[in-house]
């Protein structure tokens, strides 16, 4: 992912949850930040049932932007 301000992140995608078909998955920022991502069609429901109990978002500028 990549924003207007230079960052960007590499995620690298490794589990699926069996319910909502989400994927979890970890990478890094070019800052060199640690950075957990999720993504698939069904992500907010796989949040509302408390896995994992985060916020995915990526900084951008003065914007946090929700990874899905």
């Amino acid at each position: 992912m990549f924003c207007d301000d230079g960052n960007r992140v590499s995620v690298l995608y490794f589990s699926q949850d069996p319910a909502t078909g989400t994927v979890s998955g970890r990478g890094m920022a070019n800052t060199g930040e640690i950075v957990e991502g999720w993504s698939g069609e069904h992500v907010l429901e796989f949040f509302r049932d408390g896995n994992p109990a985060a916020e995915a978002v990526m900084q951008c500028g003065d914007y946090s932007i929700p990874l899905s």
